[in-house]
């Protein structure tokens, strides 16, 4: 045991310690953040910032209008120090980008602008046609990046938030604000004409499918039109599709319902498009496609032969009116189809008649000859 007078000696040089370390630490933290504060006021001034109040700078970077705040926070719990670069022009106030997130997922509201690797990377609200005029391939790029970063746009800026207060990094930061709003000007015209660069030249197919897709559905005229011709000679099966199929372009969708390595799903749509411009070509592509090896594609080609096939069709037909599951419901409701249209075939023509309450062929009676 120590002596009561050492005991409370020693207590006391324990107090005085932690007193100096508690001092020694704040003026240390004191001092950093007045270096900071140097450093941030000096990177304004190299940009030629303004003050323009308590913790705040302002001015034009090359002709952006660059904003940067450090401001103080209560959050209830802790009072924090929130440090903002906003960089704002004439952009759209229509969309807003950040980084993807799970709430965001979840939420389902983010559209999807074609490019897999940005979908994945970016959250995209707003206007859909003012985004894909906006987000050209080195837009797309830029953003990607920066989203990550720490970077916003909404209500036309973009906006930089960082959990401390800044210094030196305010140049670098005022400087890539820049940057993007230069990228975004580049890309900020009309919507159409964006849209139908997209068509035509971006290199992600989907981005060009959904810019033509926006395009017919919403600026349908000349050149959603002319989107549609240039897009018929596309890479991608998808999008020549979706251009033939707005201009009604048979010899392009025989030739995609010929392609069996294309997805199912393209298959389907292409038959049940066939049937929307028939021809004599069209009936016979469908045919075929009554063998193809998923079902749903032999049910969708069975659905547009009841839709706009001649008699000649139902020999094809017949094979699978006896199948039992959707195939066969789809074959014999064609049949019903086509022989409704057919009325009273002509004498010596392949007509459909009703015999055991199936559908059978028989050929139409010829008429007595003349005594």
């Amino acid at each position: 045991m120590l002596p009561p007078l050492v005991a409370t000696a020693a207590t006391a040089l324990v107090a005085i310690g932690l007193v100096t370390a508690v001092a020694w630490l704040w003026l240390d933290l004191e001092q950093r953040q007045e270096r900071r504060r140097r450093h941030w006021l000096e990177a304004g001034a190299r940009l030629g910032l303004r003050d323009a109040g308590p913790g705040a700078l302002a001015g034009e970077v090359d002709g952006v209008f660059i904003e940067a705040t450090v401001t103080m926070e209560d959050t209830g719990r802790a009072v924090r120090t929130i440090s903002r670069v906003s960089a704002g022009a004439n952009l759209p106030g229509d969309v807003q980008l950040a980084a993807e997130g799970l709430l965001s997922n979840l939420l389902g509201s983010d559209i999807e602008i074609g490019d897999a690797r940005f979908d994945r990377a970016v959250n995209v609200r707003g206007h859909p046609g003012a985004a894909l005029a906006l987000l050209d391939p080195v837009t797309r790029a830029l953003v990607a990046k920066v989203v990550h970063e720490g970077w916003t746009f909404r209500e036309g800026a973009w906006t930089f938030h960082l959990n401390a207060r800044m210094g030196a990094e305010l140049e670098p930061i005022a400087r890539q604000g820049v940057a993007l709003i230069k990228a975004m000007r580049r890309a900020a015209t009309v919507i159409a004409p964006r849209l139908v660069e997209r068509v035509r030249s971006d290199p992600e197919p989907g981005v060009r499918l959904r810019a033509l897709e926006y395009l017919v559905r919403r600026h349908a005229g000349a050149r959603a039109e002319a989107a549609a011709r240039s897009a018929l000679g596309d890479a991608d099966p998808r999008v020549r599709f979706a251009a033939a199929r707005h201009l009604g372009d048979v010899p392009v969708q025989i030739a995609l319902s010929a392609r069996t390595d294309l997805p199912a799903t393209l298959r389907r749509e292409v038959a049940s498009s066939l049937a929307r411009t028939p021809s004599p070509s069209a009936e016979a592509a469908l045919v075929t496609m009554l063998a193809d090896s998923d079902q749903d594609v032999a049910i969708a080609a069975a659905r547009a032969l009841g839709r706009v096939a001649t008699v000649s069709a139902v020999a094809a037909l017949v094979p699978l009116r006896d199948r039992s599951g959707p195939v066969g419901a789809a074959a014999r409701e064609a049949i019903l189809a086509i022989q409704a249209r057919a009325g009273s075939p002509e004498t010596g023509t392949l007509a459909l008649a009703a015999a055991g309450g199936g559908l059978t062929l028989a050929r139409a009676a010829s008429p007595d000859p003349e005594p």
